[in-house]
């Protein structure tokens, strides 16, 4: 399985990380079964996500401990799919080292991964900015919609866990800007956006925005731009945001 960890200020002593999980379905086992309401059959699978969070003294500050099910019709499933699972944890900053395990249960086969956590501080009033999530869907949630997946604020953000996007895809940039300042005679911020992306060192392309209008907390703004890949060659390019107050 691979796994990518994300970075967004809650307060300055407290940071929401998303840990992102993305298990390929050829490493879980499906069971052909059939509704006992409808007869129609569907494709199942179950398994177990365990992990532990320790600071550098050793001490546990954070556990993951769900059960994994996987639902598709036999027209859903593909050789090359995967399923993407997400658990938010709050951390003070600091470093950390994950420990995760992902198990199947009808095979009982399990991968295990272990990697650092680095959870920087945002600091009271200066201009900082989240992670930059690569996402293959940003989108509105209901309103009122409380503590469900890959939930940021009321949008609904999934992260591309390997950061691959395909020719007929849109590719999603998230970020959030913390720390912005108000103009003292319109009130407003002042904010200009660049995003630039290369390829070997050479600019591809470059979008940039003016922003004046902040929706929710005054110093604090949503980046979220849409990129259609059809635009780009495949290959590997390098993505920079830059924010200017």
């Amino acid at each position: 399985f691979d796994l990518r960890s994300d970075y967004l200020r809650m307060t300055e002593s407290n940071v929401l990380v998303p840990i992102t999980i993305q298990v390929p379905y050829k490493s879980l086992t499906f069971k052909e079964e059939a509704s006992s309401a409808t007869g129609a059959k569907a494709m199942h699978a179950t398994g177990r996500i365990e992990g532990r969070i320790k600071n550098l003294s050793g001490r546990i500050v954070g556990r993951i401990d769900d059960p994994i099910e996987v639902l598709l019709t036999p027209a859903q499933y593909r050789p090359d799919g995967y399923a993407l699972y997400q658990k938010a944890m709050n951390l003070a900053p600091g470093l950390y080292q994950l420990f995760l395990v992902v198990n199947d249960a009808k095979s009982n086969n399990s991968g295990t991964k272990e990697v650092r956590l680095e959870v920087k501080r945002f600091p009271e009033g200066n201009l900082s900015a989240s992670s930059l999530i690569l996402a293959d869907l940003v989108d509105n949630l209901p309103p009122r919609t409380v503590a469900t997946m890959f939930q940021i604020g009321s949008l609904k953000v999934r992260p591309s866990v390997r950061k691959e996007f395909n020719r007929d895809q849109e590719m999603n940039l998230f970020a959030q800007v913390y720390g912005l300042k108000l103009d003292e005679k319109t009130h407003k911020p002042d904010v200009t956006t660049e995003v630039l992306i290369t390829r070997d060192g050479q600019e591809v392309k470059k979008l940039t925005d003016q922003i004046t209008e902040v929706a929710g907390a005054a110093a604090q703004m949503n980046v979220v731009k849409q990129i259609p890949m059809k635009d780009f060659d495949p290959g590997q390019y390098a993505i920079q945001l830059k924010i200017t107050d």
